[in-house]
């Protein structure tokens, strides 16, 4: 060797250099490796769709190619089951046409849908990947651990169907997990199953159709092959980060989308730390909402009606909600529970949240306009406000997360919640402190709820000034004395009264939502009861209605005001004769 002789110390840090080089080849290597399978078999899922066009094309009739689709996609997208679903738009359910690999006894039952609009799976030119539980998914009963399905639509736009494979459960450990990268692959088959399905409905036009798709599908597998070039040749680090940030993205709507603001949702974009397992103590503004009498309600009219009751309901609260960037943590029957303060903090939380409620109730207003169109009963909506600490954030597992609130005061604001009637907004000392001197109270009083060691006040909303500035609407009319008192037996519904009967009087005055009554001895303030009508025709007075009771009207007499909570059309109608009755003769 010419020269000096290299240290120890020099030698072994070229032959470091030299294997960290090599680590970094084997790396490199293995990635275009992964890349390329991974294209070769994007690649090997389009030519299936293209030897499905080819299949598709000699079908002599739409049973056929029913039976060509549902063996295509085991083929194509490598599954254990296959099947092919119809939209009956009559019941708006979808019935199994065909399948492979499922219970052929399915057939004889339809599918429930409304989850899938509720979760928005039924997008055109999309495709979902759905973990299924067998106990506790509404599909449970097809027998699949996973499933990747697409919708298929007419010329009109129209809902067809859907169309699915998926790994059944006793054959899961034989098949690979089904993954994102399928999607965009199943939705053009999908996209070509309604178009072949239209090519059959529209015989005359089949040829030409199916000329004009098979070159547009060459052309864009032509582009496809293209872009897979481009994707070879883009720097392997910006694609993956570009990914985890799109997924990132995918997983904070998923999971927060339909309960968040806008803005909202970009902070969590912003701030991706906050969707962690774990939680924190916060300073919130909690608000329950609660349909007044629904339950009863509920019992006198159809399932159909009462999903259409809640979903207008809900679709209006919730876009208010939204507007004052409320978290909607929870709906519950027919309750809401919303957070103001978490996850975005919000200085004015507690002004927010009394606007926002105010802002839902003088909505209740085009929700009942709706309803009225519809031939269905209005809704009256108690709303309950407390300000508290408690443990906010991702509650669950790596697997399985909720974002929640926990914490004594979620229980004092339902307890709150409780007090209110129809149109009522209750908050508590906490709320009113916290929101300041912008507030129109428009009552106060001490109550023991449930559980609680001493009295709380709580006090009664009708405005805010301000930024917000706003004031609930007025709804109802003043009572009118009736000419004839109308006479009625009760029922309380207090735990420690539960079921109490033996409680009689007579309707002195009334309203559209209230009523004075006179009773044969003293009632606690909020009780709710349950009242019948009596010295009425039999039918009528197995009619129950129920009310609260708000407040004493005559000191030392046994004369309380109750708003109602359910009223039946007949009792009613039965009010509406007595009022008018006297309005008539007033003057007399």
């Amino acid at each position: 060797m010419n020269g000096k002789t290299p240290r120890y110390d020099e030698l072994k840090g070229m032959v470091d250099d030299l294997q960290r080089q090599l680590l970094r080849s084997l790396r490199l290597e293995q990635e275009l490796h992964d890349t390329r399978d991974r294209l070769d078999r994007d690649l090997a899922r389009f030519k299936g769709i293209q030897s499905f066009n080819e299949r598709a094309v000699s079908a002599a009739d739409i049973r056929e190619f029913v039976q060509i689709t549902v063996e295509s996609i085991i083929e194509i997208f490598e599954v254990s089951c296959s099947a092919f679903l119809s939209h009956d738009q009559t019941s708006d359910t979808l019935i199994l046409v065909d399948s492979l690999g499922l219970d052929e006894s399915l057939k004889e039952n339809s599918l429930k849908m409304d989850w899938m609009k509720t979760q928005k799976l039924l997008r055109k030119g999309s495709s979902f990947i759905l973990e299924i539980d067998p106990d506790q998914h509404p599909w449970g009963s097809l027998g699949l651990c996973q499933m990747i399905g697409s919708p298929y639509y007419d010329i009109d736009g129209a809902l067809r169907g859907i169309i699915l494979g998926g790994r059944s459960i006793d054959k899961k450990d034989f098949y690979d997990e089904i993954k994102e990268e399928v999607t965009p692959a199943f939705t053009v088959f999908a996209e070509q199953v309604s178009a072949f399905l239209k090519n059959l409905e529209t015989r005359g036009h089949l040829e030409r159709t199916v000329e004009e798709r098979t070159r547009n599908l060459t052309l864009a597998n032509q582009e496809l092959e293209k872009e897979i070039i481009r994707r070879k040749q883009a720097e392997e680090q910006l694609r993956i980060a570009e990914r985890e940030a799109k997924d990132l993205s995918e997983f904070l709507k998923k999971m927060f989308g339909r309960y968040l603001s806008p803005e909202v949702m970009d902070t969590l974009l912003e701030n991706p730390a906050a969707l962690e397992l774990g939680g924190a103590k916060r300073k919130v503004t909690i608000m329950i909402t609660d349909l007044r009498g629904f339950t009863a309600l509920a019992e006198r009219l159809d399932p159909e009606q009462v999903v259409t009751l809640l979903n207008s309901y809900f679709e209006t609260m919730l876009e208010v909600t939204h507007r004052y960037q409320g978290a909607v943590n929870e709906i519950n029957g027919d309750s809401i529970l919303v957070i103001f303060g978490a996850p975005q903090e919000m200085p004015d939380r507690a002004q927010r949240a009394i606007a926002c409620a105010i802002a839902m109730q003088n909505a209740m207003t085009e929700v009942n306009a709706k309803n009225r169109e519809r031939g269905l009963p209005g809704l009256e909506m108690g709303i309950g406000l407390h300000d508290t600490e408690v443990i906010v954030g991702n509650i669950g597992s790596s697997k399985r997360v909720k974002y929640s609130v926990v914490g004594s005061g979620v229980n004092l604001t339902s307890r709150i919640e409780s007090y209110t009637v129809g149109g009522q907004i209750l908050i508590s000392e906490s709320v009113r402190n916290e929101a300041g001197g912008v507030l129109r109270i428009d009552g106060q009083r001490e109550v023991l709820p449930k559980g609680a060691e001493v009295p709380i006040r709580i006090y009664e909303v009708g405005g805010i000034s301000g930024h917000y500035n706003l004031v609930l609407e007025e709804r109802d009319t003043a009572l009118i004395t009736l000419r004839q008192k109308i006479p009625l037996k009760c029922t309380l519904l207090q735990e420690k009264h539960m079921g109490e009967r033996g409680l009689e009087g007579f309707i002195v005055k009334l309203s559209r939502r209230a009523a004075e009554i006179a009773l044969n001895r003293p009632l606690e303030l909020f009780t709710d009861i349950k009242m019948n009508l009596t010295d009425v025709y039999e039918e009528l007075t197995t009619k129950d209605f129920y009310g609260k009771v708000t407040a004493q009207t005559l000191k030392d007499e046994n004369n309380y005001l109750i708003r109602f909570t359910s009223l039946p059309p007949e009792v009613t109608a039965y009010f509406q004769a007595h009022q008018k009755y006297a309005q008539t003769n007033r003057g007399e």
